[in-house]
């Protein structure tokens, strides 16, 4: 499907009545509603909110009315008393927007490629890029992307854009009033009565408001998702929707066939497997993919793409998903601040522990030395996100964009946040998820109250299937002859098999360096 752009061309500065000759509006499939009125976008509602009332609160910039809202929607319109252009993304982030402003004119759009296409003169943030090459951009939010001029829009804010292209970008959420509204914690039962009746709420409100519409849920061995499928069983939905488990043979830490499996007789669950044994990351598909859609991630964009063709054949048409994206970040919400200090500070103990760790084996001195630089971080705004920057989903909106299927994400929700925030505590130390939920056999396996293991012993295959293309592209590398990272180094290491054993410990930077670099080089992006 093609993506919404918007490219206004005028050296002059825009002008109000002419700015919608400048849109592309695609249709939506499924559940996402395309508005086509004064105000434009798409929307999809879980709120008792009429679009009309969403759309003045929009023109009214109405923070009260807007920072209260769970529904998915990206909104743009005119401002004719300040001679702006106003676009505004709810507190959810579903939908990304990617913008420019150049000397003679403005552009932006859902998918960042069509931005960085149109761009005359392609230049590397540096510093941005090196964020994205260590905390995969899931740190703090900020506007800024790997190519300078390239902006992103902040998860619940709004874009102003005057006549010269100018732009202000300012929050929806209200986070002074939101962190002065800290209530005692909860004990363990009274958390999780409240918890379990919000979530069922939740999931109730995801799909009443679209009842014609296929539902599926992810279900790993792990708790989150086994307490979105809890959840959609007390709501009465569990019996009109599939679940669906991807596994492999190499790792069974993230999802055991066995336990996904019993879990699924103890709660009567219709289940959908598939064996992803044999998908090895930067196959053809998921790099010719990233090199269209920059994807900003590290080993899960096949599995993506073939889990979502492999829903759509089932359903032959567009569908829900459950998906336990942000449980972790919401059980964890008692950190939420936006101290500055402590935001660089983080920063700063994240890059040296990084170093302890041998991220200098992939960064040269160089890189390393701008990566732990303070005034680095200082040159950056950072601006607040309600929900985690890596529950949002920015980086695989594509892949539901292109089949039609719409993620539904239930820990990303205003009233289980509030929840979440009176954690229990036991002398003073907030309780972890299996303290949490001991003891409650009658949602959970004794199998399920274990750590989660990463899926490195699946990912490690690239280092033999994928020997070749690593080899090509580290051979070509833009940040190695920018004297970034170590590129001969680690292309020595993988040619001659001794890269597994070197980078094992920091695979997720190496991925995202390939990932950075396929792209790159397949767009021809080489100034720095």
């Amino acid at each position: 499907m093609k993506h919404l752009i918007l490219d206004i061309k005028s050296e002059k500065g825009f002008v109000l009545d002419e700015v919608w000759e400048y849109l592309l509006l695609p249709d939506s499939e499924g559940v996402v509603k395309k508005i086509n009125s004064d105000w434009k976008g798409y929307l999809v509602n879980y709120d008792q909110i009429t679009f009309d009332d969403l759309v003045k609160a929009c023109k009214h910039f109405d923070t009260n009315t807007l920072q209260g809202l769970n529904s998915d929607y990206l909104l743009m319109g005119l401002n004719n008393s300040k001679s702006e252009l106003n676009i505004i993304s709810g507190v959810s982030g579903k939908f990304p927007l990617y913008f420019s402003p150049y000397k003679d004119g403005f552009v932006a759009s859902t998918d960042i490629s069509e931005i960085i296409r149109r761009k005359t003169n392609k230049k590397i943030n540096i510093n941005s890029a090196l964020d994205y090459l260590y905390t995969d951009y899931f740190m703090y939010t900020t506007h800024e992307t790997f190519i300078e001029g390239v902006y992103k829009l902040p998860v619940g804010h709004r874009l102003r854009i005057d006549r010269n292209y100018k732009f202000k970008i300012e929050p929806i959420f209200n986070l002074d009033k939101f962190l002065r509204n800290q209530q005692e914690p909860f004990s363990v039962e009274k958390f999780q009565e409240k918890f379990l009746d919000r979530m069922v709420n939740v999931v109730r409100e995801r799909t009443i408001r679209f009842p014609n519409t296929p539902i599926g849920c992810e279900l790993s061995s792990g708790f989150d998702s086994s307490l979105i499928a809890y959840a959609l069983k007390k709501a009465g939905i569990s019996q009109n929707c599939t679940f669906f488990s991807d596994y492999s043979k190499y790792d069974t830490g993230d999802t055991d066939k066995s336990i996904v499996e019993k879990f699924a007789i103890k709660h009567n669950l219709k289940l959908s497997f598939l064996d992803i044994s044999d998908l090895t990351t930067f196959s053809d598909i998921d790099t010719g993919w990233s090199k269209k859609y920059f994807f900003p991630g590290t080993h899960a964009l096949l599995g993506e793409i073939i889990t979502a063709e492999n829903r759509r054949k089932i359903y032959s048409q567009p569908n829900l998903l459950f998906r336990g994206f942000g449980a972790d970040e919401l059980f964890m919400s008692y950190l939420i601040h936006h101290n500055v200090d402590k935001m660089i500070k983080d920063e700063l103990e994240w890059a040296k522990f990084g170093i302890e760790q041998g991220i200098g084996k992939i960064f040269t001195n160089k890189g390393l030395e701008i990566l732990k630089s303070r005034d680095r971080m200082f040159q950056t705004p950072v601006y607040f996100s309600i929900f985690s920057p890596s529950s949002v989903e920015w980086a695989i909106f594509s892949i539901y964009w292109e089949y039609g299927e719409w993620s539904v994400l239930p820990f990303n929700d205003l009233e289980l946040l509030e929840i979440a925030r009176r954690i229990p505590r036991k002398n003073g130390k907030p309780l972890k998820k299996q303290e949490i939920w001991a003891g409650r056999t009658d949602i959970f396996l004794p199998e399920q109250y274990k750590q989660k293991l990463p899926f490195d012993n699946h990912v490690l295959q690239i280092f033999e299937k994928r020997k070749g293309f690593l080899v090509k592209i580290l051979s070509n590398s833009v940040l190695g002859k920018a004297g970034l990272i170590n590129s001969s180094e680690m292309r020595e290491a993988v040619a001659t098999d001794k890269a597994k054993d070197l980078y094992k410990n920091m695979l997720p930077v190496f991925i995202n360096v390939i990932w950075l670099e396929n792209y790159l080089q397949a767009n021809d992006i080489i100034k720095l």
